[in-house]
């Protein structure tokens, strides 16, 4: 990896990354399938899990494509892709949320009494796309611990939400303080965000090209460009999490 951070401080980008299944899962979609839709914007056969459908259904949110905001969870790093930070308004509706609306829905974020309608704190606590990198990075400047906000660890966590109506209590998780950006589940004609980077594990980079050349997702035209594009930004390491942190500078 390079000694040059790959986004210079402050810029967050946004990331994506992927969990291995538990040994009672049924994976819902191919991996590789996954990775495509994401780094393609075809989004039309994206399937969400039925608790991402329960979730969006109680906060009364559009179906959504979920990216963490200057950090990933360790948990999700089989394969991790970075992105620029999504700053312009636009028709993929894209909007930010200072906590894991997710993690909120499934009772894994408090609220403080008398608040009680979680619909609501995520429609108050959204902040529009164009201001969210100054409001992170307004936050942590303001209230976060010594720490880094990127790092998982006991002393990167935070002692208050940004969000007056959350409570973070000693068994909230990352999810109550990792940012959330959301765009519209649905097909693009161009990706809304500039993918900078994909880590594979060793092996998996040939893995998703050979998926590409036995599924063709893409006509002959487009199949070129993308595998280029696979070549100029995919890189195998041992750790795609550890990877990532070296790369933004943790």
């Amino acid at each position: 990896m390079s000694t040059v951070p790959l986004f210079e401080p402050p810029v967050r980008p946004w990331i994506q990354g992927a969990r291995p299944l538990g040994a009672d899962e049924v994976a819902l979609m191919e991996w590789q399938e996954l990775l495509f839709c994401r780094l393609t914007g075809q989004f039309g056969s994206y399937i969400s899990s039925p608790k991402t459908i329960a979730s969006e259904q109680l906060l009364r949110l559009e179906r959504s494509i979920y990216y963490g905001i200057g950090r990933n969870s360790p948990a999700f790093g089989e394969i991790v892709a970075l992105f620029e930070p999504l700053e312009e308004h636009g028709s993929h509706a894209g909007v930010t949320t200072p906590f894991d609306t997710g993690g909120l829905a499934q009772g894994h974020i408090h609220l403080r009494p008398p608040v009680s309608n979680p619909a609501e704190v995520v429609s108050d606590a959204n902040v529009a796309i164009d201001r969210h990198q100054d409001a992170l990075n307004g936050w942590i400047d303001a209230t976060y611990p010594p720490g880094d906000y990127r790092a998982d660890e006991d002393g990167s966590r935070p002692t208050e939400s940004s969000v007056p109506a959350i409570v973070l209590t000693p068994d909230t998780d990352d999810r109550g303080w990792t940012w959330e950006g959301r765009i519209d589940a649905r097909d693009y004609d161009q990706l809304p965000l500039t993918v900078r980077r994909v880590y594979f594990k060793h092996g998996s980079l040939q893995m998703y090209l050979d998926w590409l050349e036995e599924r063709t997702p893409l006509d002959s035209a487009d199949l070129l460009p993308h595998e280029d594009l696979i070549a100029a930004i995919g890189m195998e390491v041992a750790s795609p999490y550890e990877a990532m942190m070296e790369d933004l500078g943790g």
